[in-house]
């Protein structure tokens, strides 16, 4: 997964690019990737991690305030802090099932408007994290 901040790309577009491994040297080619988004954000940050215990990785784009140095209007922690998300002790609520479509999550999390941040929710009637963005 491949993003540019606005640090170094202010004027965009802002292309959120994933690329598939080719088995051989140099490894991946740069300029044909096998998914491509053109986000209304500058994403400057991207966590690949299995947040929602599903047992496969999800990729998070984050958009980076670079006013102060922290994502997604989280001014102090970590810039995941799982309390705010789960609503709980950090963990998915008992008697949570994640949801079985054997395929990584990809949450993107900005805005428009620079240096702004927004809750971001997702269409329940599509497997996804959506749990997540709600709390």
């Amino acid at each position: 997964v491949v993003t540019k901040g606005y640090r170094f790309n202010r004027k965009g577009p802002f292309l959120v690019r994933m690329f598939q491994g080719t088995g051989e040297a140099p490894y991946f080619d740069l300029t044909n990737p096998i998914y491509e988004l053109n986000v209304p954000f500058p994403a400057a940050d991207v966590e690949i991690l299995d947040v929602n215990g599903d047992g496969r990785k999800d990729v998070y784009v984050v958009q980076a305030d670079e006013a102060t140095d922290n994502y997604c209007g989280n001014p102090t922690g970590s810039p995941f802090e799982p309390e705010k998300w789960y609503g709980t002790q950090g963990f998915p609520p008992d008697g949570f099932v994640a949801p079985n479509d054997m395929a990584p999550d990809i949450l993107l999390m900005g805005k428009g408007e620079y240096f702004m941040y927004d809750t971001v929710t997702m269409d329940h009637q599509v497997p996804g994290c959506g749990f997540l963005a709600e709390r």
